[in-house]
Protein backbone atom coordinates (compact mmCIF):
# COMPACT_ATOMS: atom_id res chain seq x y z
CA UNK A 1 0.00 0.00 0.00
CA UNK A 2 2.94 2.28 0.67
CA UNK A 3 4.01 1.84 -2.96
CA UNK A 4 0.93 3.77 -4.05
CA UNK A 5 2.04 6.82 -2.04
CA UNK A 6 5.66 6.87 -3.27
CA UNK A 7 5.04 9.26 -6.24
CA UNK A 8 3.33 11.77 -3.94
CA UNK A 9 6.07 11.53 -1.31
CA UNK A 10 8.88 11.93 -3.82
CA UNK A 11 7.18 15.01 -5.29
CA UNK A 12 6.92 16.58 -1.83
CA UNK A 13 10.51 15.76 -0.90
CA UNK A 14 12.03 16.91 -4.20
CA UNK A 15 10.71 20.44 -3.76
CA UNK A 16 8.17 20.48 -6.57
CA UNK A 17 5.44 21.50 -4.15
CA UNK A 18 7.37 24.48 -2.76
CA UNK A 19 8.30 25.57 -6.27
CA UNK A 20 4.65 25.43 -7.32
CA UNK A 21 3.63 27.46 -4.24
CA UNK A 22 6.22 30.17 -4.98
CA UNK A 23 5.18 30.31 -8.63
CA UNK A 24 1.53 30.63 -7.62
CA UNK A 25 2.30 33.45 -5.16
CA UNK A 26 4.31 35.31 -7.80
CA UNK A 27 1.49 34.91 -10.31
CA UNK A 28 -1.07 36.15 -7.75
CA UNK A 29 0.95 39.31 -7.05
CA UNK A 30 1.33 39.97 -10.77
CA UNK A 31 -2.39 39.47 -11.39
CA UNK A 32 -3.20 41.81 -8.49
CA UNK A 33 -1.04 44.55 -10.03
CA UNK A 34 -2.70 44.01 -13.42
CA UNK A 35 -6.17 44.15 -11.82
CA UNK A 36 -5.36 47.42 -10.02
CA UNK A 37 -4.08 49.01 -13.23
CA UNK A 38 -7.19 47.84 -15.11
CA UNK A 39 -9.39 49.26 -12.35
CA UNK A 40 -7.63 52.63 -12.57
CA UNK A 41 -8.03 52.58 -16.36
CA UNK A 42 -11.74 51.80 -16.03
CA UNK A 43 -12.17 54.67 -13.53
CA UNK A 44 -10.53 57.14 -15.89
CA UNK A 45 -12.59 55.82 -18.77
CA UNK A 46 -15.79 56.37 -16.78
CA UNK A 47 -14.70 59.90 -15.88
CA UNK A 48 -13.96 60.62 -19.53
CA UNK A 49 -17.35 59.28 -20.58
CA UNK A 50 -19.01 61.39 -17.89
CA UNK A 51 -17.22 64.55 -19.03
CA UNK A 52 -18.14 63.94 -22.67
CA UNK A 53 -21.79 63.31 -21.80
CA UNK A 54 -21.86 66.31 -19.44
CA UNK A 55 -21.01 68.60 -22.33
CA UNK A 56 -23.93 67.29 -24.37
CA UNK A 57 -26.64 66.46 -21.80
CA UNK A 58 -25.64 68.29 -18.63
CA UNK A 59 -24.23 67.05 -15.33
CA UNK A 60 -27.24 65.23 -13.87
CA UNK A 61 -28.18 63.37 -17.05
CA UNK A 62 -24.56 62.41 -17.71
CA UNK A 63 -24.23 60.95 -14.20
CA UNK A 64 -27.48 59.00 -14.67
CA UNK A 65 -26.39 57.64 -18.05
CA UNK A 66 -23.02 56.49 -16.71
CA UNK A 67 -24.61 54.91 -13.62
CA UNK A 68 -27.25 53.07 -15.67
CA UNK A 69 -24.57 51.87 -18.08
CA UNK A 70 -22.51 50.51 -15.18
CA UNK A 71 -25.56 48.76 -13.70
CA UNK A 72 -26.43 47.26 -17.09
CA UNK A 73 -22.88 45.93 -17.51
CA UNK A 74 -22.96 44.50 -13.97
CA UNK A 75 -26.24 42.69 -14.66
CA UNK A 76 -24.90 41.30 -17.94
CA UNK A 77 -21.77 40.13 -16.11
CA UNK A 78 -23.90 38.47 -13.43
CA UNK A 79 -25.91 36.62 -16.08
CA UNK A 80 -22.72 35.44 -17.78
CA UNK A 81 -21.32 34.19 -14.45
CA UNK A 82 -24.54 32.31 -13.64
CA UNK A 83 -24.60 30.66 -17.07
CA UNK A 84 -20.94 29.64 -16.85
CA UNK A 85 -21.45 28.27 -13.30
CA UNK A 86 -24.37 26.16 -14.48
CA UNK A 87 -22.28 24.89 -17.40
CA UNK A 88 -19.36 24.10 -15.06
CA UNK A 89 -21.60 22.24 -12.60
CA UNK A 90 -23.11 20.18 -15.41
CA UNK A 91 -19.64 19.31 -16.72
CA UNK A 92 -18.49 18.32 -13.23
CA UNK A 93 -21.51 16.02 -12.82
CA UNK A 94 -20.62 14.35 -16.12
CA UNK A 95 -16.94 14.11 -15.21
CA UNK A 96 -17.51 12.57 -11.78
CA UNK A 97 -18.85 9.43 -13.42
CA UNK A 98 -15.90 9.26 -15.81
CA UNK A 99 -13.40 10.08 -13.06
CA UNK A 100 -14.94 7.48 -10.76
CA UNK A 101 -14.53 4.71 -13.30
CA UNK A 102 -11.00 5.90 -14.08
CA UNK A 103 -10.06 5.84 -10.40
CA UNK A 104 -11.60 2.40 -10.04
CA UNK A 105 -9.61 1.11 -13.00
CA UNK A 106 -6.37 2.70 -11.77
CA UNK A 107 -6.89 1.27 -8.28
CA UNK A 108 -7.54 -2.17 -9.68
CA UNK A 109 -4.42 -2.00 -11.83
CA UNK A 110 -2.31 -0.74 -8.92
CA UNK A 111 -3.57 -3.49 -6.62
CA UNK A 112 -3.07 -6.24 -9.21
CA UNK A 113 0.64 -6.92 -8.43
CA UNK A 114 -0.13 -7.24 -4.72
CA UNK A 115 -2.98 -9.63 -5.42
CA UNK A 116 -0.90 -11.64 -7.88
CA UNK A 117 1.49 -12.71 -5.11
CA UNK A 118 -1.26 -14.40 -3.13
CA UNK A 119 -3.31 -16.96 -5.06
CA UNK A 120 -6.03 -16.99 -2.38
CA UNK A 121 -6.71 -13.29 -2.96
CA UNK A 122 -6.89 -13.83 -6.71
CA UNK A 123 -9.48 -16.57 -6.27
CA UNK A 124 -11.51 -14.35 -3.92
CA UNK A 125 -11.15 -11.22 -6.06
CA UNK A 126 -11.99 -12.72 -9.46
CA UNK A 127 -15.79 -12.55 -9.02
CA UNK A 128 -15.56 -8.95 -7.79
CA UNK A 129 -13.27 -7.98 -10.68
CA UNK A 130 -15.63 -9.69 -13.13
CA UNK A 131 -18.66 -7.84 -11.78
CA UNK A 132 -16.80 -4.52 -11.85
CA UNK A 133 -15.68 -5.15 -15.44
CA UNK A 134 -19.22 -6.07 -16.47
CA UNK A 135 -20.66 -2.95 -14.82
CA UNK A 136 -17.99 -0.79 -16.41
CA UNK A 137 -18.50 -2.23 -19.90
CA UNK A 138 -22.31 -2.28 -19.81
CA UNK A 139 -22.79 1.38 -18.86
CA UNK A 140 -22.56 2.62 -22.41
CA UNK A 141 -21.74 6.11 -23.55
CA UNK A 142 -23.08 9.34 -22.11
CA UNK A 143 -25.21 9.82 -25.23
CA UNK A 144 -27.13 6.56 -24.68
CA UNK A 145 -27.64 7.43 -21.00
CA UNK A 146 -29.04 10.80 -22.04
CA UNK A 147 -31.45 9.08 -24.44
CA UNK A 148 -32.55 6.70 -21.68
CA UNK A 149 -33.09 9.61 -19.32
CA UNK A 150 -35.15 11.58 -21.87
CA UNK A 151 -37.15 8.63 -23.14
CA UNK A 152 -38.12 7.76 -26.70
CA UNK A 153 -40.76 10.47 -27.05
CA UNK A 154 -38.39 13.29 -26.04
CA UNK A 155 -35.68 12.53 -28.59
CA UNK A 156 -35.16 15.38 -31.06
CA UNK A 157 -36.28 14.77 -34.62
CA UNK A 158 -33.89 15.54 -37.47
Amino acid sequence: MLRLLIPFLTGAVSGEVTTAIHRTKRRAVTMLAIALLALAGAAFLLVTIYLALARVYGDVWAALIVALGCFALAIIGLIVVKISDAYYKRRMRERTHIDGSTVLTATALAALPVLARRPLFIAAALPVIGLAAYAFMSEGSAETKEKRRRGPRDTPQR
